[in-house]
């Protein structure tokens, strides 16, 4: 165990040196200490060890935490979007998601979570629910 608990901060450091994000290094602690948890061991990779722990908050000081944001799809780029998709079906099988997140100002993961069998038409109007509420940081404190 301790042989294991020696080297996950050495881990943890090193996916640092190769540029990965803190994101990535918690998600992959978050791996080893699920796949240690199924072969029924004690995860090294767990923040209850406090050289872990410690570890991962300077490698988050260092590196920041903070997401890159990506380039909002506008209308236009949207119309360029549709104007290249081919095929009867095809083209509109692949419009609808688009147009659907767009109108709805839905999250990729809000999509992604959308099914068919979800939506609901009102008269004219269609009912697509939300699956996942977004959370805010305040609601996140809570």
């Amino acid at each position: 165990m301790y042989r294991l608990l020696n080297r996950t901060p050495f881990h943890t450091t090193a996916l640092a040196g190769k540029g990965r994000k803190a994101e990535t290094i918690t998600r992959r602690l978050t791996s080893i200490n699920s796949a240690d948890k199924m072969a029924g061991l004690d995860s090294p990779a767990t923040m209850n060890h406090r050289l872990v722990a410690n570890t991962l908050h300077g490698i988050r000081r260092t590196l920041g935490t903070a997401q890159t944001r990506k380039k909002p799809l506008t209308r236009d780029r949207i119309v360029n979007l549709l104007g290249v998709l081919e095929g009867l079906i095809a083209a509109a099988r692949d419009k609808a998601p688009v147009l659907i997140g767009f109108a709805g100002s839905l999250r990729r993961s809000e999509l992604a979570a959308s099914r068919v069998e979800h939506l609901a038409w009102h008269s004219k109007v269609m009912h697509c629910p939300l699956r996942r509420a977004r959370v805010t940081a305040a609601r996140k404190r809570h």
